[in-house]
């Protein structure tokens, strides 16, 4: 998927964000993040990990109204996403 920042989004309802959300796309949470702090490896709007399981990709998604997380916590006005949940509009 070719996710750029300014993109909107539809976020699916899933375990972190349970009641889904709209939303636009914004610059990575962590834009300076290298491989050796753990934060991952940044490009573009996309952070991405390695995990035991394989590769995730974040992106960091302004809500268009603040949601609460899949702990009840919140509201949040905007939260790094899977990309595996988010659908371009």
């Amino acid at each position: 998927m070719d996710i750029k920042v300014g993109d909107k989004v539809k976020v699916k309802p899933h375990w972190n964000w349970p009641d889904g959300a709209m939303g636009t796309i914004r610059g990575p949470l962590f834009p300076s993040a290298t491989e050796d702090d753990g934060m991952g490896i940044c490009e573009g709007c996309l952070r991405t990990i390695e995990t035991e399981k394989g590769s995730i990709a974040f992106v960091y998604v302004e809500f268009e109204s603040s949601i609460e997380d899949g702990d009840g916590d919140g509201p949040y006005p905007a939260g790094e996403v899977e990309v595996e949940y988010v659908e371009l509009l």
